[in-house]
């Protein structure tokens, strides 16, 4: 799951990340530093909005490989 700096739900996204971690499920948390809710319809337009997607997709590639 990620969220962004500037979601108006990103500490409830931030705890429930919290949540799936401490109850063992394998959890990573990107913040989405300095972006916006819904960054990923900036994707190819926005740098950061590219950095930030392709983290989350290469943190699902390494996911699915485990």
């Amino acid at each position: 799951m990620a969220t962004a700096t500037f979601n108006r739900l990103r500490d409830e996204g931030a705890a429930y990340a919290d949540r799936l971690k401490n109850a063992g499920g394998p959890t990573e948390y990107p913040a989405g530093p300095g972006l916006i809710h819904g960054f990923a319809a900036f994707f190819s337009v926005v740098d950061a909005a590219d950095a930030n997607v392709r983290a989350i997709l290469d943190m699902f590639s390494q996911s699915r490989g485990s």
